[in-house]
């Protein structure tokens, strides 16, 4: 949300997130969000600020349709009737001096059979079986995770496992600007991957062309819903939705995506919106 973690950044990010045309706005933190990470601001936010900040405030008088995650499960119902659990979580492995970061041999994702035996596991509750939509801010490894220059891929091993396990619908994330792309997984019934692809998005070209033009970003459009390729209970959708670029700038477009969920209504069974 921030550079830095600065109140005033979080004011404006918050203040364009209150503006967004939408029913419900969930938003979780990141490594650049340093004010927020209160352990690591406490011991090392003076190598950023002079005079400490504390925007907690904002995110304890949000709007009632926006919600902050803070490595937590919440269950929402759109007007729809369209019903579905989301897990958000700010953490990321150590990848340079940044907040919510965690070595690499914790795994904060999975309950105690899944965790090998030479890993050290963290106080925390586990994504829940159930998740629909997962919400982290760094990549799970093998997805979108690729660095230049060598193209190591620096996701986390421990959230990859996790999404195997969890088999969400949907799994978004940014952190690693590079990587900024789509991948639908179709899962095997007895575990692992049977296959992955990678997806284009709707007006990639058109995007490209009135960048160009005007410097706009519109929206990049991915559809798994009934109007487009719906998405299989085996399958994933795998987003990497980063908007800044390589160059620190925030050059790339949001990535809006399709899919539907289902709805139980009163004395009738499972429909879908």
């Amino acid at each position: 949300m921030t550079n830095t973690g600065e109140a005033r950044g979080f004011e404006r990010t918050l203040g364009w997130i209150k503006e967004v045309d939408a029913e419900l706005k969930i938003i979780i933190a990141g490594n650049h969000d340093l004010s927020l990470d209160k352990d690591w601001y406490y011991r090392y936010g003076r190598h950023y600020h002079i005079n400490p900040e504390d925007p907690s405030q904002l995110f304890t008088s949000l709007p009632s349709n926006i919600h902050y995650l803070e490595e937590e499960s919440r269950t929402f119902t759109l007007s729809s009737g369209a019903t579905f659990k989301v897990y958000g979580s700010p953490w990321t492995p150590e990848f340079g001096f940044w907040a919510f970061n965690y070595p690499h041999d914790i795994d904060r994702w999975n309950p105690d059979p899944t965790r090998r035996r030479n890993k050290t596991a963290v106080d925390r509750d586990p994504i829940p079986e159930d998740t629909d939509i997962l919400i982290t801010h760094g990549p799970p490894q093998g997805f979108h995770d690729e660095v230049y220059p060598g193209r190591q891929n620096v996701g986390c091993l421990h959230l990859r496992r996790a999404v195997e396990r969890i088999r969400p619908r949907l799994h978004v994330f940014g952190h690693i600007h590079e990587g900024r792309g789509v991948t639908r997984v179709t899962w095997k019934e007895g575990g692992g991957e049977e296959k992955r692809m990678t997806v284009p998005v709707l007006g990639a070209s058109d995007m490209a062309a009135l960048a160009k033009s005007s410097g706009a970003c519109p929206a990049l459009e991915v559809d798994v819903s009934k109007s487009g390729e719906v998405l299989a209970e085996n399958e994933t959708l795998v987003v990497n939705a980063s908007v800044m670029a390589v160059t620190m700038m925030v050059t790339h477009a949001g990535v809006l995506v399709d899919m539907e969920f289902p709805v139980v209504q009163c004395g009738e069974g499972p429909l879908s919106a």
